[in-house]
């Protein structure tokens, strides 16, 4: 991973179909990395210039946030 990318997670709104094959679509992303998948969810890892892309793929249905580190 490098200095500009962050890690992100991605689910859809809970009344909202997911895509078909919106996993595989989102790894033929060029800069972008599935970290891990299920179901609804998935955790990736890209730069802000590629998480546009990744939006523009997904469409307003997904949710896409910024994984914040938590410390116990």
């Amino acid at each position: 991973m490098t200095e500009s990318e962050k890690i992100y997670l991605i689910t859809f709104r809970h009344d909202a179909p997911q895509p078909p094959d919106w996993q595989s679509n989102l790894s033929k992303i060029p800069g972008l990395r599935l970290l891990s998948t299920t179901g609804r969810y998935a955790r990736i890892t890209c730069t802000a210039e590629t998480l546009t892309k990744a939006r523009a793929t997904l469409g307003q249905d997904a949710i896409i946030e910024e994984e914040i580190p938590r410390y116990f």
